[in-house]
């Protein structure tokens, strides 16, 4: 999706992957390497104008090489390390005034009993893995002492249990002159069961204040972390009205893919107008939208089949995109789907809709 939008500047899209075939091969030339490797990103970067990163554990190390070889490198390194770092990002939250739950950095079990042993800690509250975690994983709620039991490896972050009554995200740009927008909040409702975003809506059901308020934290993380480019920004809102940060993530963002067909300026379009630090283009959409996720089905894994598609092609306000990705799994990513109304109301049928037609199963 990045590729497509590159080709709107003329900018051609080189793109290090594991395997020759990548869904970037589309539009995209790809290099076979390891982007979690400091010798494959050095090598392949050394080939590049620019360099960006399209999930958050790529390897800081070999971007920090191509930085110091006069590489133009977004998000910053050093940026990237916090967000791979929970620990790093609460206590960089906690800095910066910004709304965090409180917590306390645990480095192995024996730590997160004591904690619990010593009072600092009661049931029910989150331990999150310091790094790897992402769509729930190693993400646990700890509610009884049986459940320490099950609390291995080394590196935590224990943190209050935020009483969550809505999801919220934002997507926030930034270029080199300071210009920073920031979409409409987005509305996140989760897939039941498999901790991931089942769909969103745009606009967000929240009141204008709390709108103002998502959108200036969004911007003060964005000129905190010195970000060029994209960050999204997942927020939790409690029952008592309070706004607390959930995660981060500097690139475009499941949260954001609505925005390539509800607005005049897609997040991939902004992306790249920040890391070319370009002027950035418009954040207002045209009317309410949704995005689904298209997830692999339950008891499914194998060659990618997709049922349904003639019958949701056929539907108004209705774009499909399918990732390419030739092995399905349950609840795997597999695409997803923008639907656009005039109305709520709608909007909501036609999801409901979307979600009983097309499926992807295996072969």
């Amino acid at each position: 999706m990045l590729a497509s939008a590159a080709s709107y500047f003329g900018v051609k899209v080189s793109c290090l992957s594991p395997k020759a075939d990548d869904p970037a091969w589309v539009n995209s030339t790809i290099v076979v390497g390891n982007p979690k490797d400091t010798e494959d990103v050095t090598h392949f970067g050394s080939n590049c104008d620019v360099v960006t990163v399209e999930f958050d554990d790529a390897d800081v190390e070999g971007l920090r090489r191509l930085k110091e070889m006069g590489k133009i490198v977004h998000p910053n390194p050093d940026a990237l390390a916090i967000i791979q770092d929970k620990g790093l990002q609460s206590e960089f939250y906690q800095a910066h005034e910004l709304p965090t739950p409180r917590f306390e950095l645990l480095d192995s079990p024996e730590d997160v009993r004591k904690a619990v042993a010593d009072g600092r800690w009661s049931f029910p509250f989150v331990l999150k893995t310091r790094r790897a975690g992402y769509d729930g994983k190693g993400v646990s709620v700890l509610q009884c002492h049986e459940d320490l039991n099950k609390v291995t490896g080394e590196g935590w972050v224990a943190q209050t249990k935020v009483d969550i009554h809505q999801e919220l995200a934002v997507i926030a740009i930034r270029n080199g002159r300071g210009e920073v927008k920031v979409y409409p909040a987005t509305e996140l409702v989760a897939f039941d069961g498999a901790y991931l975003l089942d769909h969103l809506l745009v606009p967000a059901d929240v009141s204008p204040s709390l709108e103002k308020k998502v959108a200036s934290v969004a911007e003060q993380l964005i000129t905190d972390l010195d970000i060029q480019g994209l960050l999204a920004v997942e927020f939790f809102v409690d029952k008592a009205g309070e706004l607390w940060i959930n995660e981060v993530s500097p690139r475009p963002h499941n949260t954001g893919h609505q925005t390539i067909e509800s607005g005049l300026s897609s997040q991939y379009d902004q992306h790249l107008r920040g890391i070319l630090n370009l002027p950035l283009g418009e954040v207002e959409q045209h009317g309410p939208s949704a995005m689904l996720n298209i997830l692999g089905e339950p008891g499914h894994s194998g060659p990618t089949k997709v049922e349904g598609m003639d019958e949701v092609l056929a539907m108004k306000g209705v774009k499909v995109h399918l990732y390419g990705k030739m092995e399905t799994k349950p609840y795997r990513k597999m695409g997803h789907v923008t639907i656009l109304a005039e109305d709520r109301p709608t909007l909501m049928k036609r999801i409901q809709l979307v979600r009983n037609t097309l499926k992807v199963v295996s072969e």
